[in-house]
């Protein structure tokens, strides 16, 4: 459950200040590492709060696993096509805050594209045509998916600098 509750605070923080400061790409890093860290929570429990996880209520109410996938895809295709974007012009995300990719955009979007191929792999078995669109949607990407260990999510020594209170509960220092 700490995949979930350590990711939500600083996904918030996130989005708001993306949307303050007008860097959707920033969000659309958030929404990856959310997206990673979540799925795996719904890998194990099962339905879980998502839509409305960042409410400020008490009372939330859960989302079907089906709801939950739905929602994972069409967020990981926004924040993909946001970072396509980048990556097409060169442009370096977050480079000095990035511990994983050290702000190189096209590994975001490979980053992306593989964990949209996972949760593919994923419902395989419940929604075959979902399943099947999305898998489609991550290879054929002009971009496309990892295709190498070394081309694997991992620390990047380049990352020097941590904004205060964002990425520290990603597991990160």
């Amino acid at each position: 459950t700490q995949s979930y509750t350590n990711a939500l605070d600083p996904w918030k923080k996130l989005k708001i200040a993306s949307e303050k400061n007008g860097t959707p790409e920033v969000f659309a890093l958030a929404q990856i590492l959310k997206i990673s860290a979540w799925h795996k929570t719904l890998e194990s429990f099962g339905p879980m709060p998502y839509s409305h996880a960042a409410d400020a209520t008490m009372n939330i109410p859960f989302d079907s696993e089906k709801e939950v996938y739905t929602a994972m895809f069409e967020e990981l295709t926004a924040a993909i096509e946001e970072l396509t974007e980048k990556a097409a012009n060169g442009v370096n995300v977050m480079g000095a805050y990035d511990a994983v990719y050290a702000g190189d955009a096209t590994k975001w979007v490979k980053y992306g594209n593989s964990l949209m191929l996972r949760l593919a792999m994923r419902v395989r078995f419940a929604d075959a045509e979902l399943a099947k669109k999305y898998a489609t949607q991550a290879v054929n990407h002009s971009i496309g998916v990892m295709t190498a260990q070394r081309r694997s999510y991992r620390w990047a020594p380049a990352a020097t600098a941590w904004p205060s209170g964002t990425w520290g509960t990603w597991g990160c220092p």
